[in-house]
């Protein structure tokens, strides 16, 4: 057996092994332990680039794990055992029990934090969604530690990769509708020289150049990175659009956020809510179904435009 086979082999039944040993660990350290060996398993995963579902189940793995060590840590300061932050000291010359830091446990106060972000927004069930959405839809998505992190952070899954491409393009028939709407593009904020062959945008920023830092003005059309980057970008769009800067513009964001507070403002704009998923472009030429839903946002007066180009797609509703 080659040595790429038996580490195929080998890493699923690691996993499998850490998932039932979680159940059964009942102290910080010993939870520690585990989240060392599944940041390990992990890292080989990506660095002997074996298949994407073992890479992404090595880093559901290691949140499993990260998840248990935050709750043994809560349950062992919920007893006094631990000592909690900000908590004082107690005089074993008095008497009085001493909890034991976080050190002396043999865990770092980073893991408990990544660990009870994780398990409070859920941020493990909701990649493990997207997962099985993609798996329905025979694509395989690309799962990291970061990922996960991102999506605790932000609420939202964003884009899951597949590749090491980081690029993913708007398709050309969605660039159609958006230039019926605003004619010539004057702006776009987040793009590459690459997806601007299929935009046509005047002039776009790419991530080098910093578009958050730079003035805005015209007709914009912008496609945000997904994750927690949607909500300075959107933010950017508002400001520039109220100041007048800014003419017109469509944002194509996550119908996964309306909740969220940086998507309010969106609410007075026109929305075309997608059926179904985007089929993304990317640099490899390869398409790929995005994990949430999307939604297009027109800022601007031609609402009966929009809602003629876009409608096609999707529903779309207005503030009445």
């Amino acid at each position: 057996m080659s040595t790429s086979l038996a580490k195929i082999e080998a890493v699923p039944a690691l996993i499998a092994q850490g998932r039932a040993d979680l159940a059964y660990i009942i102290t910080p350290a010993e939870a520690h332990t585990e989240t060392r060996r599944a940041a390990a398993i992990a890292d080989l995963s990506k660095r002997a680039k074996l298949p994407v579902p073992i890479q992404s189940e090595a880093a559901l793995y290691r949140a499993e794990a990260l998840q248990r060590l935050a709750a043994l840590v809560d349950e062992g300061q919920a007893r006094g055992e631990i000592a909690g932050k900000g908590q004082p000291k107690k005089s074993l010359e008095s008497g009085d029990y001493s909890p034991q830091t976080l050190d002396a446990v043999g865990t770092t106060s980073q893991a408990v934090a990544e660990g009870r972000l994780i398990a409070k927004t859920g941020a493990v069930e909701k990649v493990r969604a997207a997962l099985d959405g993609a798996a329905a839809a025979e694509e395989e998505l690309l799962v990291t530690h970061e990922t996960i992190l991102r999506t605790a952070r932000s609420g939202e899954v964003g884009s899951l990769k597949t590749s090491d491409s980081q690029e993913w393009y708007t398709p050309a028939v969605y660039l159609d509708a958006v230039r019926k709407v605003l004619g010539d593009i004057d702006l776009d904020p987040a793009s590459c020289a690459q997806a601007n062959r299929t935009i046509g945008a005047a002039r776009f920023f790419t991530e080098e150049q910093d578009g958050l830092s730079k003035r805005w003005a015209g007709r914009v059309f912008m496609n945000p990175p997904y994750g927690g980057a949607q909500a300075p970008f959107v933010a950017k769009l508002i400001e520039e659009y109220e100041a007048g800067n800014v003419t017109e513009a469509i944002a194509l964001v996550s119908a996964y956020s309306t909740d969220t507070q940086w998507f309010k403002p969106l609410w007075d704009g026109t929305l075309c809510f997608l059926e179904g998923r985007i089929k993304w472009d990317n640099p490899t030429g390869k398409a790929s179904s995005a994990t949430i839903g999307s939604v297009f946002v027109y800022l601007g007066t031609k609402q009966r435009t929009f809602v003629k180009a876009f409608e096609q797609f999707g529903p779309v509703v207005a503030r009445v």
